[in-house]
């Protein structure tokens, strides 16, 4: 799969290329603003390996109405979490 949500990889990118500084550096940036979408914060969780939090800030994202989630059934930065029941849940509420 590919993903089709090129302006998120931004902060999913330097966690899951193995730059864990960066991605930690992102991830406070991201956590000290108000306005922060739960889905950019859950893909900082997902480079860094932290699939747990990252399924919790996606049913955040869920309760939030982030447009972005409509691409996570195909989106190929949340292959990860495939296979993760909470994941899989979440993907059958957002209606796929």
């Amino acid at each position: 799969m590919r993903s089709h949500c090129s302006s998120l990889a931004s902060p999913y990118s330097p966690g899951i290329a193995g730059h864990t500084a960066e991605a930690e550096d992102i991830l406070q940036s991201l956590l000290s603003k108000e306005e922060t979408a739960a889905i950019h914060i859950a893909l900082v969780q997902i480079g860094l390996g932290a699939h747990d939090n990252a399924v919790g800030w996606l049913e955040r994202a869920f309760e939030a109405r982030q447009s972005h989630l409509l691409y996570i059934k195909q989106d190929a930065m949340f292959d990860p979490l495939r296979g993760d029941p909470r994941f899989e849940a979440l993907i059958r509420r957002i209606g796929w």
